[in-house]
Order: structure tokens, then sequence, then C-alpha cells
């Protein structure tokens, strides 16, 4: 593919997104002609631009890096679309029907699935696939297992096996065996350090243990940044983590561990 001039004009707007945007900005290093810096409002936001020689899908990928991280803006020629998954809502009765809007997706050449969470991503564990139509509008049933999905979005251009989706959506399929257990938040966005509520359905007090954990993080103890056993009163009271980023409450049974096969619910929620 032929390289071109491009341009990327970044605005940081967090402390804590300085560091990965120099990071990216470091590995484009080669590909870099000029780059400048202005600090801007005292400082509480800075400005960048950056002048590349590079194809548009470097230019696009470079900027799609920069654009995901939290407290970044990113404009770029060639302009980036960025990539989402709408669902019409996050908990789903067995078989239930779902729909979803694709939102920055490549009609035909992007393939949309659905995953178990955390499964591994191949030909061989999907429960649906389609590719993307050109309205960006898709309609299925959900699993007729109870469990915790995701619905991810690879490129076709890309290995099935890939095991980094260009963005994925979690969602719930409800077992109402197990006593209907919930997880419900006060909200879905806090800021960093907020105090948050966390209100519990169908969960045993003094039986069930509750973290905050990093979204898509290993199920072991050295993942936990906030747990405690569920107490008597409900709700609980506690603060969202200092960084931003994407995270989870997720609530096991104390007697089977934190194992992924002994989760019993958990629900994301965003710094």
């Amino acid at each position: 593919m032929e390289q071109k001039i491009a341009f990327i004009g970044i605005i940081i707007e967090s402390l804590n997104a300085r560091a990965p945007v120099n990071s990216l900005l470091q590995e484009a290093a080669g590909k870099v002609l000029c780059q400048t810096g202005l600090p801007y409002d005292n400082n509480n936001k800075y400005i960048i631009s950056v002048i590349l020689d590079a194809t548009d899908n470097e230019v696009k990928s470079l900027a799609d890096k920069l654009g995901r991280i939290s407290g970044v803006s990113v404009i770029s020629t060639p302009p980036v679309n960025y990539v989402k998954i709408i669902l019409d809502k996050y908990e789903y009765e067995p078989e239930e029907e779902m729909s979803m809007v694709l939102i920055g997706a490549t009609p035909i050449t992007d393939t949309v699935r659905i995953y178990k969470h955390d499964a591994p991503t191949n030909s061989n564990n999907y429960f649906w696939g389609s590719s993307v139509p050109a309205n960006f509008y898709l309609e299925t049933q959900v699993p007729q297992d109870a469990g915790h999905y995701e619905v991810r979005l690879h490129s076709a251009g890309s290995s099935s096996s890939a095991t980094n989706p260009i963005t994925t959506t979690p969602f719930v399929v409800l077992d109402h065996n197990t006593g209907d257990v919930k997880i419900t938040l006060n909200k879905s966005n806090y800021d960093p350090g907020e105090r948050m509520q966390i209100t519990l359905k169908g969960a045993m007090p003094l039986s069930n243990s509750i973290y905050i954990c990093r979204q898509r993080a290993p199920y072991s103890e050295k993942s936990i940044m906030w747990g405690c056993i569920v107490p008597l009163n409900n709700p609980i009271f506690t603060f969202a983590p200092k960084e931003e980023g994407r995270y989870e409450v997720r609530l096991h049974s104390v007697v089977r561990g934190i194992a992924e096969a002994n989760l019993m619910y958990r629900v994301p929620f965003t710094v």
C-alpha cells in the first residue's frame, strides 16, 4: 500500500493517559516526520500534533489505538471510525431474541460472533456468527444455557484464531435456578475514586464473596483490586478504582473459590 503524508491530532485530558500515549508514539517513531506538543488550560490538557509518512492502514491503526485510551480524543487524516457494539440490553432470558447495532464496523468485511465470556476466539467456540450487514443492524437469539457471554467483532481479513477482537460487549443469560442471583450498581460510569453502591440479590451473606477486578482480568487473587465477604446488610458501599479503565464486579461462592467456573455473576462498569 502506498505511503502518504498524514496528520494525527491528539488531545489529552487525563494525566493517566500521557504514559500510554507516549508509549504508542515511541513505537511509531520510524513513521513520524514531525511531532509537537502544547500544554493548554493551565496544563490540565495537552495537545499533540503528529505528521507521519505512512500507509492509510498504519495511520488508522495508530489513531485507533490512541482513541481507545481513556481521556484521549483523536482527529486524523484519513479519518478513523471508532468501533462499538450496542446491545438492546445487558440481561436476557435463555434463547431470548436480542438485537445489536454496530458503529464503525465495515459491512461485509467484518465478522460478529457470540462467545462464552473468556472463551478462546476460534471457529469451534462461537454460538452464532454473521458478517456485518450494510444496515449495521443484526438480530439473533441468545444461547439457551445460562452464563456470561460477549459479542466479539473481528476483521474478516485477520485469522479467525486472533486473540484480540476489534471490540467486545458483554451480556448475561439469566439462570433462575440459582435463586436469580444479581448484582446491581447505582451507575455504570464513575469518576476515579468515586463512592459506589453495590446491591446484591440472591447472594448468601457470609457464604459469597464479591470482588472488583479489571474487565477480562484472570480469575486469581492477584487480580482482585477490592473484595469482601457479602455482609448481612445490603447494599454494600465502596469506592471506584482511582485509575481510569474498564472494570467489573464479580460474585463467587466462598466455598468454591474464585475460579472462572465458579463465577455466579458479574457486571461491568467504567471509570
